[in-house]
């Protein structure tokens, strides 16, 4: 055998190293070594939050510990009393809104004697006096068309001794005119 062919006869030049399996261990080392040190990395980053996390329990407590009780109790008492009173103030009715829309949608010759409001049903009774029975129809076209209105009624008509129309007039309001 000549010293320039190799075992199966081809030049030396023809024939390829593999390297392969060299880059490929090189790789699974390099991920390895970045894995590992991640994982310390981390490792010493948990352990200083954690020394963190407990000064700033410490300062809590010690906090907390120059706050006396009677005044923890206070403010725990006031902040009860806020949220309550924040609750019902979200659900506060706003009559002068109420009473805006009245007017704006109340024809001019018709004028109220009487009100009540039930807050539960959102329903208004009014009890009034109009010129006669076609200015009521006219508020009746006025009130019916109020977008903040679900339904007017009015009933118990009666003409007095003037000719002057006496009637009741109940509102079932939208409960979007009464909050703010």
């Amino acid at each position: 055998m000549a010293d320039n062919q190799t075992p199966f006869g081809l030049p030396p030049s023809t024939l390829k190293t593999t390297t392969w399996p060299k880059g490929l261990l090189i790789g699974i080392a390099l991920i390895f070594i970045l894995v590992l040190g991640s994982y310390f990395a981390l490792n010493f980053y948990l352990k200083i939050q954690d020394k963190n996390l407990a000064d700033l329990d410490k300062q809590i407590q010690t906090l907390r510990d120059s706050f006396p009780v009677e005044k923890q109790l206070e403010v725990l008492n006031f902040e009860s009393r806020l949220k309550n009173l924040t609750t019902l103030l979200n659900n506060h009715r706003y009559l002068t809104k109420l009473f805006a829309n009245l007017e704006q949608s109340t024809h001019p010759k018709i004028y109220f004697t009487d009100f009540n409001f039930d807050n539960g049903k959102m329903i208004l009774t009014l009890k009034g006096i109009a010129l006669n029975y076609t200015t009521i129809a006219e508020a009746m076209t006025a009130f019916n068309n109020n977008p903040y209105i679900d339904k007017a009624d009015f009933k118990d008509f009666k003409l007095d001794q003037s000719g002057q129309a006496n009637f009741t007039l109940e509102l079932k309001i939208k409960p979007d005119l009464l909050k703010q």
